[in-house]
């Protein structure tokens, strides 16, 4: 692609008549639709990603209120402990739809919105819409703040899983207590610390990128 578009530009200052370069423009401009066309794409498959976790936690806490419901009798285990599995199988679910969404999908989207950058500054005749610095600043909303719906989501499963436990020892001592928030918050900040990581790997990498094209 890159030596077919160098092609192209160098076409453009070799005196070619002007139908062979208003074809040239043509077929760049086309080429710079088609990567809007799937800039938009990507953009909307990442934010039905982000309903389809809402959507999920939902469920979850549907599947929960249905174990706990009085309709349900005589179960070989306890209903607490299916809530337990319930919430363990959601954080499953909404990290996969973080992964898909934040470090596959987003990446998808950022390397067409480079080459959209890049084709801008390539070839002069098309609109430079883009300011460097607001791009960076709505990157780093984009990649870091947006994977914030994944994190609490998976907080406030893993609080409800908290809550089961401390039912089970509340006739405990304090100790049984306090070694539960602790691992409570522990496994809190290893989620999010792993979630903003990699979101912050990716909008470094894009960011690197992007500046280099200015350059």
């Amino acid at each position: 692609m890159d030596e077919d578009e160098d092609d192209l530009e160098t076409n453009e200052t070799v005196g070619l008549p002007s139908w062979a370069e208003h074809t040239n423009r043509t077929l760049i401009y086309n080429m710079y639709q088609k990567l809007s066309q799937f800039e938009h794409h990507f953009d909307l498959i990442t934010t039905k990603y982000k309903y389809m976790a809402l959507t999920w936690l939902l469920a979850t806490f549907a599947g929960i209120g249905f174990l706990l419901s009085r309709d349900i009798q005589n179960l070989p285990f306890s209903p607490l402990k299916g809530v337990i599995v319930i919430c363990l199988i959601g954080m499953a679910g909404i990290t996969l739809i973080w992964h898909l969404d934040i470090n596959i999908y987003t990446k998808f989207w950022a390397v067409v919105f480079i080459e959209e950058v890049r084709m801008e500054r390539k070839f002069k005749f098309l609109l430079r819409s883009r300011n460097i610095e607001l791009l960076i600043d709505e990157d780093r909303e984009r990649i870091v703040a947006q994977g914030f719906l994944y994190m609490i989501a998976n907080i406030v499963l893993l609080l409800t899983i908290g809550v089961v436990f401390a039912y089970f020892v509340l006739n405990q001592s304090m100790l049984y207590f306090v070694v539960l928030g602790i691992l409570f918050v522990i496994i809190s900040f290893i989620i999010c610390w792993t979630m903003y990581r990699v979101a912050k790997r990716t909008q470094r990498t894009f960011i690197n990128a992007i500046r280099k094209i200015e350059k």
